[in-house]
């Protein structure tokens, strides 16, 4: 068994700021079959198409299981007390 170690890559640099508002990405979700009704139809409908709104807290660089860094970012919701972290990749800035 060889020991290799993983090639350091420059990382780019993060596309959010500090202060950005920012959305969570439309969830692909599609649970339900042709014989739901329709209440149940619009619920999930709505589930999926609604996103949260935010304000970008912090940006860091967290390293995954595999040793690859990855840019998060703790989102302070619209409505909420408490922050969350989200991988970058997730979020979207607001217009």
């Amino acid at each position: 068994m060889s020991n290799t170690k993983k090639r350091e890559r420059p990382l780019s640099p993060s596309k959010l700021k500090i202060g950005d508002r920012v959305t969570l990405g439309i969830k692909n979700i599609t649970c339900y079959s042709e014989l739901s009704d329709q209440k149940l139809k619009d619920k999930i409908a709505g589930y999926v198409n609604n996103t949260r709104l935010g304000t970008v807290k912090e940006v860091f660089i967290k390293t995954n299981k595999r040793g690859d860094r990855r840019h998060f970012a703790s989102i302070l919701w619209d409505g909420m007390k408490s922050t969350t972290e989200h991988e970058q990749n997730r979020l979207k800035v607001h217009e």
